[in-house]
């Protein structure tokens, strides 16, 4: 389910569904009004502040009459006459302004009380009847019926669903990542079918503009309804170099709202950022203003930033000066969270080096790539070979190099599953009369590799391990793993490992048993750290409580996880003891906590897959496409929702309601 899918399902209203710029008949307020208006609503629920001459029986009774008296500092005024303060073409010769209204200064006059409650009743009833009143009523009235947007919407109605099928066009072309310059022939196209079209927003310029309107418009709605509901968030970035060299930089958002029982978190993309140097410095001040570009504030994210994840690069986590450094002196509760699946590479990584006959693997997958990757013709005979034992081919690539185990793990499956036509292969090579002296004795050599016993067992021993860290891997690339699941998760295969292999199982404990990993062995104070974190989030795992619960169990870790998030720590309390009462259902006291927990990030696997995207949108035929358009076409393509379920309606509103 799509993003914006996800949004409409929710029964908050994020923003006003009507995008149109309610525009008044004439200039309705000017600022001078909207300050004394400010004034006015501030003293309005004061009923110290009417007449002395009145009783609080007699002001009751005048405002019910007349609801558009205001008072301040003992006089009256109207706050009708407030909002506008101009008549514009309503106004006509003869129609007299009553200034002290809009001031607020309409006072009594009289010798005795009686005197001045009368002169009141009749300076309200005479600015009753006046025609200036009447005038401003009626202006207020058109305002609050929208009579603008109407007319507009009536006379374009013609045009209106023609440039509805113009934008469906447009996100059609976006969505299936075609340029820009195939709207002019879709338009003709479908203008050859019958449909009107109309004669504007034809060109590729008109396509550019409007893809950036939507994406700029589905942005504001996501995270209005973010800020607006006050979700926790987590950032995830990661930096890359496009097509055109330029640094960039990935930013998404994780949030987990529990709206409808959709418990599983959000992470989506939020922008891409263009760098002009990768100093730490630099990406925090850019991050900050791109969130503070998309109404994530300096008081919202003090609040609600709860996490950050990056990769294990040094200007990223460094402990002196790096992002997550940076960010924390910030925001001092921010969990700075090094990539799950960055740090089981680097574990792999380490075995690697420690273990002198994995290298020899390498070299011979190495070889082998070399070997059939170049050379059509060794790949066909490899090929005619596995068509001959009725194998399925499998190519076959590089392992354990800069790309995740998952790819390591294809390999050697095609090599595991692809021996017996490697071994024909190489035997029919390496008796070729038709190849070199030099590739026969290649084959030959490579024959006798896979022949040994040592290089069986190896190969089953090398699948196994990476059968093993692929499902891991991918288990936690998943948007909706959490990070206690993760956990257990990364301690069950450890222990799996501590059946198969030491080195490994030990490697795992060192690099994903904390929050951070660099290529030094980590500290045994953060990994106590994290050890007491994981402690309080069992709290909230039924399945981890003792048989017998204490009273007070538990109580004082959800105290510390709400000063942790910044969550009501009372109701976070009641809602565990209730939680503990009754284990099927989760309070609504304590799901301000579950969902911040939720919201840990686990892996940046999501900006990996933005930068996979990224390739795609912005490739070499695609060069010179802006950083900022990259994004927008981005956000289209990875958050937008399927085409048969796009609303353009809204999004043309919005259009012409600026001009467009």
């Amino acid at each position: 389910m799509s993003l914006l899918n996800w949004l409409n399902k929710t029964n908050v209203n994020p923003i006003d569904e009507s995008l149109i710029s309610t525009q008044a008949i004439m200039k309705a307020s000017s600022n001078k009004a909207e300050t004394v208006s400010t004034e006015l609503n501030s003293n309005d629920n004061n009923i110290n502040d009417y007449p002395s001459v009145w009783t609080n029986e007699m002001f009751l009774t005048f405002y019910n009459k007349y609801p558009w008296i205001v008072v301040k500092d003992q006089k009256l005024g109207c706050s009708i006459c407030v909002q506008v303060q101009n008549l514009a073409t309503y106004k006509t010769q003869g129609i007299r302004f009553a200034i002290e209204w809009t001031e607020c200064s309409i006072h009594t006059y009289g010798a005795s009380d009686k005197d001045k409650r009368q002169s009141l009743r009749k300076k309200i009833h005479k600015h009753k009847i006046s025609e200036c009143h009447k005038r401003r009523e009626q202006i207020l009235k058109a305002q609050e019926e929208n009579i603008l947007p109407k007319a507009v919407s009536r006379g374009i109605s013609g045009k209106f669903e023609s440039t509805i099928r113009v934008f469906n066009t447009v996100y059609s072309i976006v969505k299936k990542t075609r340029p820009f310059t195939d709207l002019p022939f879709d338009i003709q196209l479908q203008k050859l079918n019958g449909l009107d079209m109309g004669r504007i927003l034809h060109s590729d310029h008109a396509c550019a503009d409007i893809a950036s309107h939507i994406a700029i418009e589905m942005k504001a709605k996501v995270t209005n309804f973010i800020v607006k509901n006050n979700f926790k968030i987590a950032v995830l970035i990661d930096e890359a170099t496009s097509v055109s060299k330029k640094t960039c930089l990935v930013v998404c958002i994780r949030a987990s709202t529990d709206v409808k029982n959709e418990t599983d978190p959000i992470t989506f993309f939020l922008d891409l950022l263009e760098l002009e140097n990768t100093k730490s410095e630099t990406i925090v001040v850019q991050l900050l203003s791109c969130l503070n570009k998309h109404k994530f504030s300096h008081e919202f994210l003090m609040q609600h930033f709860i996490c950050f994840a990056c990769d294990g690069a040094s200007n990223m986590i460094g402990r002196k000066s790096g992002v997550g450094k940076l960010l924390t002196d910030k925001y001092p509760d921010l969990l700075v969270w090094h990539c799950s699946n960055h740090r089981l590479e680097l574990a792999v990584d380490d075995v690697v080096n420690e273990v002198a006959g994995i290298n020899h693997f390498k070299i011979f997958f190495d070889t082998l790539y070399a070997l059939y990757s170049s050379s059509p013709k060794n790949q066909y005979g490899l090929k005619s070979c596995a068509k001959e034992l009725d194998l399925q081919f499998l190519s076959i690539g590089r392992i354990l190099n800069t790309r995740w185990v998952a790819s390591s793990l294809r390999s050697v499956k095609a090599v595991w599953r692809n021996y017996e036509a490697l071994y024909l292969h190489f035997d029919k090579c390496s008796l070729d009369s038709s190849r070199t002296s030099k590739e026969k004795a290649t084959f030959k050599g490579l024959k006798q590799k896979i022949t040994s016993t040592d290089f069986v067992l190896n190969l089953g021993l090398l699948y196994d391990a990476l059968t093993e860290l692929s499902d891991l891997s991918l288990e936690l690339q998943k948007r909706c793993t959490k990070l206690p699941d993760a956990h257990n998760l990364i301690r069950r295969q450890i222990m799996i490992f501590e059946s198969m292999s030491g080195n490994l199982a030990d490697n795992l404990k060192s690099r994903m048993l904390n929050f951070t990993s660099s290529h030094v062995s980590s500290t045994s104070d953060t990994s106590n750290k994290y050890a007491e974190f994981i402690q309080l989030l069992e709290v909230l795992n039924p399945q981890k409580w003792p048989l017998e619960l204490d009273i007070l169990y538990g109580e004082r870790a959800i105290k510390q996880l709400s000063n942790i998030f910044k969550i009501n720590e009372r109701d976070s309390v009641r809602g565990f003891r209730e939680y503990i009462d009754n284990k099927s259902v989760v309070p609504n006291n304590l799901k301000p906590l579950t969902q911040a927990v939720n919201t840990l990030v686990v892996s940046t696997a999501e900006c990996e897959r933005l930068f996979s995207a990224m390739n795609i949108v912005h490739n070499d035929i695609r060069n010179t496409l802006e950083v900022s358009r990259v994004s927008d076409l981005l956000w289209i393509k990875c958050v937008g929702p399927p085409l048969c379920e796009f609303n353009a309606n809204t999004y043309v509103e919005s259009w012409i309601s600026k001009g467009r």
